[in-house]
């Protein structure tokens, strides 16, 4: 296990061990003497730089951390280094290992000071020296460090809390085939809700983790992550998720084991991710999440998430998407505000079933997956039998209320339909007049409950009533969403 130390000890090894070490064949002793004096003066010098830059690994400290009392007194030893004998060094040697058992710099101890100590006293250095061109590599800030710092920038700026982030572009084939066709951007992903400041996930599909810092969202604003089926572009990213999460906890009680001990302050606790999934990914990921709950834990009447959050509901039912014994499951989630309840439902992949209407009939919001359309499912000759298709949301939408709807996972084989197919469920009025749909896209920002919507341009957030959807200036392009100023 690395250490906090281990690389100031790779740093001292050479110089120390040349200092400490006598060289029975070079003639001139003098000479000789005064070069290990040298190198015992280096050490000095590189323990005092690695402490000095030390704290910059370290976020949250309020001063540099102190030496640890073992390398003050070994310290002290090659300071006074006599070149008429290296016995001095072995003293502070022996002195410091006695001490060094109560050092409290390493995350984990894994005696990497006490084995320095003794292969100095014993003369013994088997290990291979770092090469010059690698020694500064080990002093360098990890990738982790720089994203914790990134996410504190982040908070600073971010408003994330009551918030619906569409994070979701497209279904899986469409950016695959769009990537090697066409030199735009064409991503998936999926939706992150803030609410009251506890982080939700839902279906993250491929890309969902890049789309998620790019738009100031780190793992430690995740806390749930709901999955309603085995497919990758609803689950791909739930291993990214994981993996990072891992990366994160081991970095943070590695560097907050310091912190802590050095400056009594108290240890913050690992970051915790709650798993909810449909039987399928469940099997597929257990290695991967460690423990989840099942999505049909929550079929029927709303159920309470957490505990200490009484708030916050889940409801689920089955839905009709793949035809063999896999799950699928469409979601709501029941959030409290001082306005009552909102309710926020998610169909998922599906096609259309009565059902369907009765679960969805209290949403305030709406996300329905469309997927593709054909001539057949247009014309209401026939529907889709996997996914509602343009009949099936016709007729779920036609049988609710939702004050806005959104559009999403779009699977554009002919072209990029996105923006004419929101016009033509506007237009026809085909549900209620005052129903709102809008097309799902990557960066669609939503405030919860009053369904206000983030304008592209000026940023500001205005009634989604007074939202204009703008079309990409080329296919599978941006959709931007514009307030009447800017317009």
């Amino acid at each position: 296990m690395e250490t906090t130390l281990d690389a100031l000890w790779e740093l001292l090894k050479n110089s120390v061990f040349e200092a400490s070490s006598m060289d029975s064949n070079v003639q001139d002793k003098k000479k000789n003497m005064l070069r290990k004096a040298e190198e015992a003066e280096i050490s000095v010098t590189i323990i005092d730089k690695f402490f000095n830059q030390l704290v910059d690994n370290i976020s949250n400290t309020p001063e540099p951390i102190p030496m640890p009392l073992h390398l003050i007194t070994f310290r002290k030893a090659l300071e006074e280094f006599d070149t008429k004998s290296v016995s001095g060094i072995k003293e502070g040697a022996i002195q410091a290992n006695n001490l060094a058992k109560d050092c409290g710099m390493c995350a984990v101890c894994s005696g990497c000071a006490e084995r320095f100590y003794e292969n100095v006293v014993n003369g013994n250095n088997k290990e291979r020296a770092l090469p010059v061109q690698l020694e500064n590599y080990f002093l360098l800030p990890t990738q982790m460090h720089y994203y914790q710092s990134g996410l504190a920038v982040s908070k600073e700026r971010r408003q994330l809390n009551n918030t619906l982030l569409c994070l979701k572009g497209f279904s899986s084939s469409t950016p695959t085939i769009h990537s090697a066709t066409f030199s735009s951007d064409c991503v998936g992903g999926g939706l992150y809700i803030n609410y009251q400041g506890m982080g939700i996930v839902i279906d993250p599909g491929i890309g969902f983790v890049n789309s998620m810092h790019k738009h100031g969202i780190f793992i430690t604003d995740v806390d749930l992550v709901i999955i309603t089926h085995d497919h990758l572009d609803h689950n791909a990213d739930a291993a990214v998720i994981s993996s990072l999460l891992y990366d994160y906890n081991r970095y943070s009680m590695k560097k907050n084991k310091i912190v802590q001990e050095i400056f009594e302050i108290q240890r913050e606790n690992a970051h915790e991710i709650t798993w909810i999934i449909d039987g399928d990914s469940c099997s597929k990921l257990s290695k991967q999440i460690g423990k989840s709950i099942q999505l049909k834990k929550y079929l029927g009447r709303p159920k309470q998430i957490f505990s200490k959050n009484r708030n916050l509901k889940l409801s689920a039912i089955k839905t009709e998407h793949i035809k063999d014994n896999s799950e699928t499951y469409g979601i709501k989630i029941l959030m409290e505000f001082d306005e009552g309840t909102f309710v926020l439902g998610y169909t998922s992949d599906t096609g259309y079933f009565p059902e369907l209407s009765d679960f969805f009939a209290d949403v305030d919001l709406l996300i329905f997956n469309i997927s593709d359309i054909y001539k057949k499912d247009v014309k209401g000759i026939k529907d889709k039998h996997s996914h509602l298709g343009y009949n099936g949301s016709v007729k779920l939408l036609r049988q609710i209320s939702p004050k806005m709807a959104i559009a999403s996972e779009f699977c554009c084989t002919n072209g990029d339909f996105r923006v004419n197919i929101i016009k033509s469920l506007n237009k026809e009025k085909l549900i209620s007049k005052d129903c709102e749909i809008f097309p799902g896209e990557i960066g669609l920002n939503v405030e919860l409950p009053t369904l206000q919507v983030e304008c592209s341009i000026c940023k500001r957030k205005v009634s989604y009533k007074n939202i204009n959807i703008v079309g990409p200036k080329k296919e599978f392009g941006k959709i931007e969403y514009i307030c009447r100023n800017c317009l």
